[in-house]
């Protein structure tokens, strides 16, 4: 029970409409088979690709050393 608690989990969006889908935990790699509520959209997604990226913001691009606009 103890070693179940400790798992974390992380939640899963719609691709289409960003609408909260469901709950997988952090250890599972098997596609999950999904149905939004809010769009409808049906269809399976790989945890793989809901894992957190780093922002963009954080680092210094070629064009903030130069001193230009972003769009």
């Amino acid at each position: 029970m103890e070693a179940a608690e400790a798992v974390g989990s992380r939640e899963m969006r719609c691709p289409i409409c960003g609408f909260k889908v469901t709950d997988v935990p952090l250890t599972q790699t098997e596609v999950v088979y999904v149905k939004c509520r809010k769009c409808k959209f049906e269809g399976p997604l790989s945890p793989a690709y809901f894992r957190r990226m780093k922002r963009a913001h954080a680092y210094a691009g070629p064009y903030k050393k130069r001193g230009m606009k972003q769009r």
